[in-house]
C-alpha cells in the first residue's frame, strides 16, 4: 500500500497523526486536571501549544 503514495504524502501524515496525538492527550489531560496536580495543568497546555503550533506549520506546508 505504501507504493502508492509518495514519501512526502507519508511524512505529512506521520505528522499529522503525531499532531492529533499531542491535541488529545493536551484536551485529556486538561480534563483530568484538578488543583491538587498542577504538574497536570503544565503537561496539558504544554501538549496543546506544541500542537496547535504544529498544526498551524502542516497548514503552511499544504498552503504552499
Amino acid at each position: 500500500m505504501d507504493d502508492y503514495y509518495s514519501r512526502e504524502f507519508i511524512a505529512l501524515q506521520n505528522e499529522a497523526l503525531f499532531t492529533k496525538e499531542l491535541l488529545g492527550i493536551g484536551v485529556t489531560q486538561l480534563y483530568k486536571a484538578n488543583y491538587a496536580k498542577k504538574g497536570i495543568y503544565y503537561q496539558a497546555f504544554t501538549c496543546l501549544s506544541t500542537g496547535l503550533e504544529r498544526i498551524g506549520k502542516l497548514c503552511l506546508i499544504l498552503d504552499s
